[in-house]
């Protein structure tokens, strides 16, 4: 499922706002209910608590949480990816970062400047995912997915 939000535009999305804690969960519930049709045809949330299903955290928002909930003093991608995520951490690190201004973001070594005003965004998106589907923690991918393809395109190639 697509759903008409990313990152920049939610990030525009915030300018002249009085809290950006208050956008955040705005956000979260908005998206939260754009997911709840997808949830209703496929019952995810039953498969979760059959405990059949897990997740996956790819690129973005999910490395540059774990980086900063493990507190890296540089990201490193070696030690981000494989690693899990507790759903309390998520929260606990996206609602941090959502009282920061953007200057307390940028000086996270794992956010920069050039994501302090997209982070927030991600963790709201994140934030409507986790509540949807309460697995309880998320394994981080630093692969991303375009790589993935890559790989599948190559190893098709090589076969032929």
């Amino acid at each position: 499922m697509s759903l008409p939000y990313g990152v920049v535009g939610l990030a525009e999305s915030q300018a002249g706002l009085a809290t950006l804690e208050a956008w955040y969960d705005a956000v979260a519930d908005e998206i939260a209910t754009l997911l709840a049709p997808f949830e209703a045809r496929h019952a995810n949330a039953r498969k979760i608590a059959d405990g059949t299903v897990q997740m996956l955290g790819s690129s973005g928002t999910v490395t540059t949480l774990a980086g900063v909930h493990f507190g890296l003093a540089r990201y490193d991608r070696s030690y981000v990816d494989g690693s899990y995520l507790d759903f309390a951490d998520i929260d606990r690190v996206s609602r941090r970062l959502a009282a920061m201004d953007g200057d307390g973001r940028a000086a996270e070594p794992c956010i920069g400047r050039e994501r302090a005003d997209l982070v927030v965004g991600g963790c709201a998106i994140l934030a409507a995912i986790c509540r949807t589907w309460p697995v309880g923690s998320l394994r981080v991918a630093d692969r991303g997915v375009r790589e993935g393809i890559l790989v599948g395109l190559m190893r098709a190639q090589a076969v032929r």
